[in-house]
């Protein structure tokens, strides 16, 4: 249960890192 929990949060921090990155590439394309 706790191992889980810990790989979901892992997950969503992956997932923030690269929409957060993504959102950056976009406003440098954007200029």
């Amino acid at each position: 249960m706790i191992k889980k929990a810990l790989n979901y949060q892992r997950i969503q921090q992956t997932y923030k890192m690269y929409t957060d990155k993504t959102i950056e590439n976009l406003q440098l394309l954007n200029g």
